[in-house]
């Protein structure tokens, strides 16, 4: 708008100079002029007014403990496992803070679920974000409660302006749809875990039968201590490890401590090697000179001459299907059963030996 106003005056001004347009006189243009600058004198305070509404002046940073100090929280989960929380003070900041997302309505006496963190409050409004993946253990789907609290012994250290405030807390509830599974599962899998810290110790007599009752179907294999079988029960994540020697527990570690398998079909397919076995996978092994194969179920087998200590390998040793139709085909009858090729499995062996 000023922009017009600037252009009607100037060809004001030059129609004074010379009036240019017919039957006009130089005190036309001299009325227009000033009818110009009465507009443009209007105008122009309310265009500064405006551009200066827009950018009001920001508040002023707390430099005291207010009369009413608080806290606030506003929760939003992001996806599955990050949350975004937007913190609200009235404090001299920076301040520091304990955030947690808290399972909703646990008890005193509950294992705790959930994560924690602390952050830094800035300003009046601070936006951070917790990964709830780095828990100690998958939060289960369910509702959550945010908190944010203020603790003034170590919350205003390095900030003299809030170190005469009181303890404050703010907390909201809200819904996190995490991967961990129920929340039955998750306190399931805690009173499994709590019995065992309460009742396992070394030197425990080992109860197959017992346990398995109280912690659900273990998996099992070799660990990594001699002479000591791994049971891993899926329920609490524990792992006993159990001295076969004496019956007897040794120890017990959180997770999975079976040791992974080293032998399978398809590590000896890989590599060009035949895998004489009807079960997929297991532990090959060698004591002294005996080559020995351990299943999944905890059978160990002989798989060289020298391993006559161990079961017979038969009932895992496959059959030459193609060896045997050709027998048949060619009229044998009641002949003894052809197997496949140990001779791989048995080098393979070999190489662990010593």
């Amino acid at each position: 708008m000023v922009g017009l106003f600037v252009l009607l005056l100037l060809a004001a001004i030059a129609g004074i100079a010379y009036p240019y347009v017919k039957g006009s006189r130089r005190w036309h243009f001299i009325v227009a002029a000033l009818a110009v600058l009465v507009m443009i004198g209007i105008v122009v305070p309310k265009t500064g007014e405006r551009k200066m509404s827009a950018s009001p002046t920001p508040a002023p940073v707390p430099t005291a403990v207010p009369a009413k100090p608080y806290l606030t929280i506003e929760p939003r989960a992001l996806d599955t496992h990050r949350v975004e929380l937007v913190i609200g003070t009235n404090m001299p900041t920076p301040i520091k803070v304990a955030t947690s997302i808290d399972l909703a309505g646990m008890k005193d006496t509950d294992t705790y679920v959930g994560y924690q963190e602390f952050v830094t409050l800035t300003g009046a409004t601070t936006t951070v974000v917790l990964d709830t993946s780095k828990a100690e253990k998958p939060l289960p789907q369910s509702d959550y409660d945010a908190t944010v609290t203020f603790y003034p012994k170590w919350g205003a250290e390095g900030n003299p302006a809030a170190a005469g405030a009181p303890e404050l807390h703010a907390e909201k509830r809200f819904a996190l749809k995490a991967t961990g599974g129920s929340v039955a599962d998750t306190k399931k899998r805690d009173e499994g875990r709590r019995w065992v810290m309460e009742n396992v110790i070394a030197g425990t007599a080992w109860d197959k039968a017992a346990f398995e009752r109280r912690l659900g179907r273990p998996e099992f294999g070799p660990s990594d201590l001699n002479l000591h079988t791994a049971y891993f029960y899926p329920i609490p994540g524990v792992t006993m490890l159990v001295n076969r020697t004496n019956g007897k527990i040794a120890t017990w570690r959180n997770g999975n401590a079976i040791v992974p398998p080293n032998a399978s079909r398809a590590d000896f397919a890989s590599r060009g090697l035949i895998w004489p076995l009807t079960v997929d996978r297991g532990w090959l092994g060698c004591t002294g000179d005996a080559v020995w194969f351990r299943a999944g179920d905890g059978t160990t087998y002989g798989v060289n001459g020298a391993a006559s200590g161990y079961s017979k390998i038969d009932p895992i040793w496959a059959e030459d299907s193609r060896m045997m139709g050709e027998l048949r085909a060619a009229g044998a009858k009641n002949g003894p059963m052809l197997r496949i090729n140990i001779g791989d499995l048995i080098q393979e062996g070999r190489k662990l030996c010593g």
